[in-house]
C-alpha cells in the first residue's frame, strides 16, 4: 500500500510539474507566433524566405531585452530596412545602425569581447542591449532612449522628431 501512495505521488507531481512548466512556455509561442503573423508580409517583402526565423529571433531578443516587440519592428524597419549590410551615410552598421565606438563601447559592459556589426546575431545582440540600456536610463520613455539613441549627445532636438514618431505610433507596421 505504502509503495502504491509513492507512486502516485510521483506521478501526480510529474503531471503537475509537466503541466506547470510547459503552460508558459506555450502562451509564449502562442503570443510569439501571433505576433509573427502580424508582420510576416512586411517583413518577407525585407526577408524573403528568412522571415519566420528572423522574426522569432527579433521576438524572443524583445522578450530577453525587455522590449516592446512592436516599436522594435517599427526601429528596425525605420533603421536598416531589416538589412543587415545596412551601413548609413554617416557609418552606422547593421541592422541596428550601431556605431561603432558605440558597439565598442555596449560591448564592454555586455561582455561580449568578439564582435562582428556586418553579423546579424552580433548586431542585434548589441542594438537591444544598447537599446535596453537607454530605455533604463530614460525611466522607460520610449521617445527619450529613441531619440537619444538616433542623436547620441543631441537627442533633445530629436525628441520630437519623425523618426520618433513614427516608431512610438500605436499601430502596427503593415504592408501599403
Amino acid at each position: 500500500m505504502r509503495h502504491k501512495i509513492t507512486i502516485i505521488a510521483i506521478l501526480i507531481l510529474m503531471l503537475y510539474s509537466n503541466t506547470h512548466n510547459s503552460l508558459p512556455l506555450s502562451l509564449y509561442a502562442r503570443a510569439r507566433d501571433e505576433k509573427i503573423e502580424i508582420y510576416r508580409d512586411l517583413v518577407s517583402i525585407f526577408r524573403g524566405d528568412d522571415t519566420e526565423r528572423f522574426l522569432s529571433r527579433i521576438y524572443d531578443l524583445s522578450f530577453q531585452y525587455q522590449l516592446d516587440f512592436d516599436l522594435v519592428i517599427r526601429w528596425l524597419y525605420t533603421e536598416s530596412r531589416f538589412n543587415p549590410g545596412a551601413v548609413s551615410h554617416m557609418g552606422a552598421v547593421g541592422i541596428c545602425q550601431l556605431m561603432p565606438p558605440t558597439a565598442e563601447l555596449i560591448a564592454r559592459i555586455i561582455g561580449y569581447p568578439k564582435y562582428d556589426l556586418f553579423n546579424e546575431d552580433d548586431n542585434l545582440n548589441l542594438g537591444f542591449a544598447f537599446f535596453a540600456l537607454l530605455l533604463r536610463e530614460s525611466d522607460y520613455n520610449y521617445e527619450k532612449a529613441l531619440a537619444r539613441y538616433l542623436a547620441g549627445p543631441n537627442w533633445r532636438y530629436h525628441i520630437e522628431s519623425r523618426y520618433v514618431r513614427f516608431i512610438t505610433e500605436e499601430e502596427p507596421l503593415t504592408v501599403l
